[in-house]
């Protein structure tokens, strides 16, 4: 899937993969992940981690896989920064992102590789992905998380992240915006695509399944809303930028408000859940904003949590079991 081609569009050479990968603390998973990058049906020219402050034996782990590996090590400073100390080693036409607890199916390399054949004008080209809890696979990620977004992809990347992380860019694309902003120490990948996609890039999806994207123990409900809380942040900052169109600014601020609305729920869910120290602060931002719109439950929820948080825990897991909500489903709901 993929937007129309221009009219006429050069075709490139044929491209050259640089896979990177920024690790931390990862020995149980990296070696998995590395024997997924060099069993590749279409080699990639360049492998590259970049141990981003481990404490554990990562790096042991990866040395083992020298010299088809690079291995580069910094003091911890977080993946985005970790990616573009990794991208600066890169000199392939493409890099290929990769998560150091990921794996990618033999045939991605290579599916890429024909996608952009058949697509010289995709600057992106993305797959679909198995996504997998606690050793056992669950769903795909284009029925479960993301849909992608073929005719209008610049308002689709302002509305959400359309574009699976594992992905294949244009290692030129990626240095002209100046890769990965280090303020995101989390989530930057979205962040990354929407200025991509700002900037011209067009994206390309295969649609098989050819990675496992795996759930970490973390990747909860604080996961989510602070996820969230980082898409309204990177929206906020798009908002400045100079190719929007008075419809597109228009088009982010009404959905800003929906973001907004939105975050504020999931941020006061969390601290109930958690049984944070700031329950009532965070309740307070949603009984105090009226014009956010927010529905009769979780206002009442809100209010009940600012008189007593007990009380508002109780009201959350009473919801939660009418519902049918488990752990695994505040880990994988689509924000």
């Amino acid at each position: 899937m993929a937007p129309p081609p221009p009219v006429a569009t050069a075709r490139p050479v044929e491209p050259t993969f640089a896979v990177i990968v920024a690790a931390y603390n990862c020995e149980a998973s990296i070696g998995e992940t590395l024997v997924s990058v060099l069993a590749q049906s279409r080699p990639a020219q360049q492998v590259i981690v970049c141990d981003d402050g481990s404490t554990d034996g990562t790096a042991r782990v990866v040395s083992t896989f020298a010299p088809d590996v690079a291995l580069i090590r910094q003091e911890n400073q977080g993946d985005a920064a970790a990616r573009n100390t990794a991208l600066a080693a890169a000199s392939a036409s493409h890099v290929v992102i990769l998560d150091s607890d990921d794996v990618f199916d033999s045939r991605c390399l290579e599916a890429y590789a024909a996608a952009l054949a058949a697509r010289p004008d995709l600057e992106i080209v993305t797959c679909d992905a198995f996504l997998e809890a606690n050793g056992v696979v669950f769903d795909r990620y284009y029925r479960r998380l993301g849909r992608f977004v073929v005719e209008d992809q610049r308002r689709g990347a302002l509305h959400q992240h359309f574009v699976f992380g594992l992905a294949c860019v244009e290692r030129e694309r990626l240095v002209a915006i100046g890769g990965w902003d280090t303020r995101y120490r989390g989530n930057s990948d979205t962040d990354l695509f929407l200025r991509l996609i700002l900037a011209g890039c067009r994206a390309g999806l295969v649609y098989e399944p050819l990675a496992r994207y795996r759930f970490r123990p973390q990747s909860l409900s604080d996961e989510r809303a602070s996820n969230m809380r980082a898409m309204v942040t990177m929206v906020e900052r798009a908002l400045e930028h100079p190719s929007l169109t008075p419809d597109e600014r228009a088009f982010a601020r009404a959905d800003l408000r929906v973001k907004e609305r939105l975050t504020r729920a999931a941020e006061l869910e969390h601290a109930l859940r958690t049984r944070s120290g700031d329950v009532r602060a965070r309740a307070r931002r949603v009984v105090s904003a009226d014009e956010l719109g927010f529905p009769r439950h979780e206002r009442l929820l809100a209010a009940a949590s600012v008189v007593a948080p007990p009380l508002g825990r109780t009201l959350l897991r009473l919801r939660d079991r009418r519902h049918g909500v488990t752990p695994l489903r505040v880990r994988t709901r689509s924000v």
